[in-house]
């Protein structure tokens, strides 16, 4: 009993002393430059912390085309969420697709004609035994 007592006292002394429970904050994500393939312009605003998207827009018009839900982010409970939220870093034209590269250095292809999303599988690597 006494002991539960002093820990408690030591925690209580130690949130006062830190000036409260830390809570962990992310940065801002990097701005991704957008790409610009076939008169549409691509970008990736990160301004959603559940998903990864992309939306398109007409070059010559500045209207909105569509959004495409590149991957979505799940949050764990028990663990600050803003430590787990993952963002687009890079997007780059290959061919007639586009490279979308996150936080993790996962990548998917978009095609941008079908608009269909496929996550880039890389073989595992395992050093010799």
């Amino acid at each position: 009993m006494r002991a539960a007592y002093l820990y408690f006292v030591a925690a209580a002394i130690t949130v006062l002393a830190t000036g409260g429970i830390a809570h962990a904050k992310r940065g801002e994500p990097a701005k991704v430059e957008p790409v610009v393939y076939e008169g549409v312009r691509y970008s990736a605003p990160n301004d959603d912390n559940l998903r990864g998207y992309l939306v398109a827009v007409d070059v010559a018009t500045g209207k909105k085309l569509y959004e495409i839900d590149v991957y979505k982010t799940m949050v764990m409970d028990g663990l600050e969420a803003d430590v787990q939220w993952v963002f687009i870093k890079n997007l780059e034209i290959k061919g007639d697709k586009l490279i979308v590269t996150d936080e993790k250095d996962r990548q998917y292809s978009v095609d941008l004609k079908t608009r269909t999303v496929r996550k880039i599988m890389r073989p595992i690597v395992r050093p010799p035994a």
